[in-house]
């Protein structure tokens, strides 16, 4: 969990918010982004969630999954993350949550 937060954030920054200023900042993160992906796509490959029940790890890392389109991800390279991020955006607390503050947003499906 420690590495999902810094390498999906430097990757918001670099290939979403200040795309086209630096192609090695880039390829940086989307290999970062990509490695972040393929751990967990393993990790699920043998449980239904992070931690194989639902908890706070899922609650945690569902939110940076959701922004793949950002990450320059497609969530179909990963089955068992696609597997897992569709299940959890039908909770309706995810829903609800998904729109706490601001603008209706559909959360978006590959």
């Amino acid at each position: 969990m420690a590495y999902v937060g810094p390498m999906l954030g430097q990757t918001h920054q670099y290939l979403f918010y200040h795309n086209g200023r630096s192609k090695f900042a880039e390829q940086k993160s989307k290999d970062y982004a990509n490695n972040v992906y393929e751990i967990l796509d393993a990790q699920l490959s043998k449980n239904i969630y992070i931690c194989n029940d639902y908890s706070i790890a899922d609650i945690a890392f569902w939110p940076w999954v959701t922004r793949f389109e950002r990450h320059q991800i497609n969530l179909k390279n990963y089955p068992n993350v696609l597997r897992w991020y569709i299940n959890i955006s039908k909770r309706p607390a995810v829903i609800r949550g998904y729109n706490i503050i601001g603008d209706f947003n559909e959360i978006p499906i590959p």
